[in-house]
């Protein structure tokens, strides 16, 4: 506005309308900067009509300042750009089309109902100059596209499709495809101590399909550059290292042949190299290659060992949470089903020894059979309690389930096992069975090893957490000093709890502390 009020000869047309037209679209401009800055909602509502508004201010003010000579020649600019940045490639090229016909037009409209005649060499030198411009900014909202899209690819790989999940041929072969925008990857792969290598290939509808490596596919491991190439697999000729330092190379006698026997023409090879994992991947079908590619494949196989490591590391991290759950199960079978069955086989022999008559056995042996169907029960409710989702187990009162535990321990070995803790401690579910299974092998240890006769439990609230106390009366078969029972220093390191035991003349005690939030 500024720039026309200086030039006493601009506007040329309708001077009166053009300032109120500028002054109006000041206020506007204004207006809508401040709603967008206080609301994303009408930001984005308001985008698309402010846009019409710049094009059609555009067009007004070029043909009231006589066309193709109008200052207003560098806004055109700015209404590109805004387009570049808020929608990208696509709607830039729409804006980019609609400024230059609108100057084009405002020119010719400008000769035809106004005061000058129209030079129809600068006119064109003009618009060759806009459109360039223009291309720029096609090529800057473009570049923004392809950046966004490869930090999303990149992403991706964070967390891959259900279909790609533990399939890392599919999920390599849908990363080149995506990235170096290839409607054909081939991937020969091989894992480390595997006398065999593998070939798989990715059509244009993104089907994959694997089979095992013939010689020719083999060969490609020592014969593939360990730096990005381009290649034409029918003439044989090959670029190797970046966009900025491409060098023509000989192609090696066993990728032509495979490049042939594939029916390769114009790819991009990537070679990858781990401790355990080798692969060698050639992407064709992309369209326009260049060069410039070989940086893009330097940055596809970063990413590609990346993933290769990531799906290592998850591998190992499978493989040591299923050994734990196994060791864990063993764990809980050992201090249930086992210390059980040897319960029951203490109480058998000392029915042997008892020289009770057949009545009083009876009675005896049903008793015992009421306690297998207990924990029969028992046993059950801790399978379901594995199979059941977390978010559906209840916290429980640990108090009341050791106190029909101890009664049950006490009848299975003979002894006279006590309980003490307060009443309403209520723990997780995880932490009440690991309580047990602790209880169970404590009084187990203390018959079998000790020859104990009477066991006390404790159970309280120590600062924070809980302290499980396993007092006997045992004096057998245990060396003074302290102990660590193996199974239970297991279970309490598991829980990131502290146990400590000492025996003495007096019988055994043994402290665990554990932390009330404890899991297993």
């Amino acid at each position: 506005m500024l720039a026309i009020y200086i030039d006493p000869s601009q506007p040329s047309a309708a001077p009166a309308q053009i300032y109120a037209l500028l002054a109006v679209y000041i206020a506007v401009a204004a207006a809508l900067a401040f709603i967008a800055a206080s609301s994303w909602w009408w930001d984005h509502r308001l985008a698309r009509p402010a846009h019409a508004l710049d094009l059609l201010v555009f067009a007004a003010v070029v043909f009231a300042t006589e066309g193709y000579t109008s200052p207003f020649f560098t806004f055109s600019l700015f209404i590109i750009l805004s387009a570049s940045i808020r929608w990208g490639g696509r709607q830039t090229v729409r804006s980019a089309i609609t400024v230059n016909l609108f100057f084009l037009l405002s020119g010719l409209a400008a000769d035809v109902f106004g005061n000058s005649e129209i030079d129809v060499q600068r006119l064109l030198i003009r618009s060759s100059y806009l459109g360039v411009l223009s291309l720029l900014c096609i090529w800057f909202a473009y570049d923004r596209d392809r950046l966004a899209r490869r930090a999303t690819l990149r992403r991706r790989l964070q967390d891959p499709a259900e279909d790609e999940k533990g399939n890392l041929p599919q999920l390599i072969c849908n990363h080149v495809a995506a990235r170096l925008n290839a409607s054909r990857v081939v991937c020969v792969s091989r894992d480390e101590g595997e006398p065999w290598a593998l070939v798989h290939q990715m059509d244009g509808s993104g089907r994959l399909s694997g089979a095992r490596a013939t010689p020719v596919a083999a060969a490609l491991f020592g014969a593939m550059p360990d730096e990005p190439v381009l290649l034409d697999g029918r003439s044989g000729r090959m670029l190797a290292g970046t966009a900025t330092d491409a060098r023509q190379i000989d192609m090696p006698k066993a990728l032509r042949q495979f490049a042939e026997a594939s029916d390769l023409g114009h790819a991009i090879g990537i070679t990858i190299h781990t401790q355990d994992f080798e692969c060698a991947i050639l992407a064709a079908g992309a369209a326009s290659l260049s060069s410039d590619d070989l940086t893009t494949a330097a940055e596809v196989r970063e990413e590609l060992e990346f993933l290769v490591k990531q799906d290592l590391l998850s591998s190992l991290s499978q493989q040591a949470e299923r050994q734990r759950v196994r060791f864990s199960i063993g764990r809980d079978l050992h201090d249930s089903v086992a210390q059980v069955v040897a319960g029951i086989s203490f109480r058998l022999e000392g029915f042997k020894k008892s020289g009770k008559s057949a009545t009083e056995l009876a009675e005896d042996i049903e008793i015992l059979q009421q306690e297998l169907a207990t924990e029969q029960r028992q046993l059950r409710s801790m399978i379901a309690d594995l199979r059941r989702p977390n978010s559906q187990v209840r916290r429980t009162d640990v108090a009341a389930h050791l106190t029909a535990l101890v009664q049950r321990l006490a009848r299975q070995w003979d002894i006279a096992c006590t309980f003490t803790s307060p009443a309403d401690l209520i723990v997780a579910p995880d932490l009440e069975r690991e309580l047990n299974q602790m209880v169970r092998e404590g009084v187990a240890n203390a018959v079998r090893h000790g020859r104990a006769d009477r066991v006390a439990i404790v159970l309280q609230a120590s600062g924070s957490g809980l302290a499980l106390e396993i007092i006997d009366n045992g004096r057998e078969s245990i060396a003074p000093g302290e102990v660590r029972p193996r199974t239970l220093s297991e279970r309490a390191a598991a829980l990131s709890g502290y146990l400590k035991g000492t025996t003495g003349p007096e019988g055994t005690r043994i402290r665990v502390d554990l932390p009330m939030g404890a899991k297993a």
